[in-house]
């Protein structure tokens, strides 16, 4: 048997202004990529959110009825378990219209959709942090400009765990894989304990209405995973209050993001807007969604940018 493929350093915390560098060399028609300490709250503005959702799991567009953050709300992180599941369900769209530059042939329309339903099991934990995890992807599938481009991740199952620092992927039965197929399922899970890292970075003390997280930037590999390079400007939640009551009470952070991300050649400038859903009970997160622009960022004289929508919508049950 052949030892599992090593393919990129286990994810760190980054300072503002961090830049990712392309290590994972995957390519744009394969994914959008488009997958400790406490940093204490700081007093912020309240706004609405915008949301959509593609799939049948909760969204964070549910119609149950919001409620004024109550002062004092306090966010349980619970423990990890070997054992535990949860049923990621992930979409990721970038739609961006012909650029126009005169005397020149127009650069065509980009048009770049991912969708991914993943079943991720813990196997492992290494000093209470999840240091294993089983995945089965149970659909995989990426469209680029109206071609849909096969997924070599659909259907199968893959082990992915932490080893001596470095994220390693084998198959399911620790066989080793095509180093490309391990970078792609590689760059889907940044986070093998969460679908975004929200619990890390919550406040010691209680929330209230306007208390701001500000995650580190390298939790835009949870929404961006292995599309490229890019750079965070802006990455920032703000709690707005709960819905429900008892286990069934989630808190409402208000998510704003600005980051600079290459799609191939093609850099392009996302500013999005949404909203992240917590359990109170756990702190696990269950849904993400963000919308906003892309716009494709001039390269050279005469060369006009695009303006397009940008969509990424992350929902999680938990077994």
């Amino acid at each position: 048997m052949k030892p599992s493929c090593t393919v990129a350093r286990a994810a760190g915390h980054a300072r503002p202004g961090w830049r990712r560098a392309p290590a994972l060399g995957l390519t744009a028609a394969l994914v959008i990529g488009v997958g400790c300490g406490r940093l204490a709250g700081k007093a912020g503005g309240a706004a609405a959110s915008a949301s959509a959702s593609a799939s049948a799991a909760p969204s964070t567009s549910a119609a149950t009825a919001p409620s004024a953050a109550a002062p004092g709300t306090r966010i349980t992180v619970a423990r990890e378990r070997v054992g535990a599941v949860r049923v990621d369900r992930i979409t990721r769209e970038i739609r961006v219209p012909a650029a126009p530059t005169p005397g020149a042939p127009a650069r065509p329309a980009l048009e770049l959709v991912e969708r991914i339903e993943r079943r991720i099991e813990i196997r492992a934990l290494s000093e209470a942090r999840v240091g294993a995890v089983a995945v089965e992807y149970r659909a995989a599938e990426v469209t680029r400009d109206g071609q849909r481009a096969p997924d070599p991740r659909n259907g199968r199952r893959f082990l992915v765990s932490i080893r001596e620092g470095m994220l390693t992927v084998s198959d399911e039965k620790e066989a080793a894989v095509a180093e490309s197929l391990a970078s792609l399922v590689a760059a889907d899970h940044a986070f093998l304990d969460t679908p975004f890292p929200l619990a890390p970075f919550l406040p010691d003390g209680p929330l209230t209405a306007g208390s701001e997280v500000e995650p580190s930037h390298d939790a835009v590999l949870a929404l961006v995973g292995g599309t490229g390079d890019f750079d965070v400007k802006t990455l920032k939640l703000a709690f707005e209050g709960t819905d429900g009551t008892g286990a069934a009470a989630r808190a409402r952070f208000r998510l704003t993001a600005s980051f600079r991300v290459t799609l191939g050649d093609r850099p392009l400038e996302l500013d999005l807007g949404g909203q992240a859903r917590v359990e109170v009970a756990t702190g696990r997160v269950t849904a993400v969604e963000a919308v906003g622009s892309a716009t494709t960022v001039a390269r050279g004289p005469g060369e006009a940018p695009a303006r397009g929508t940008a969509r990424i919508v992350l929902n999680s049950t938990y077994e």
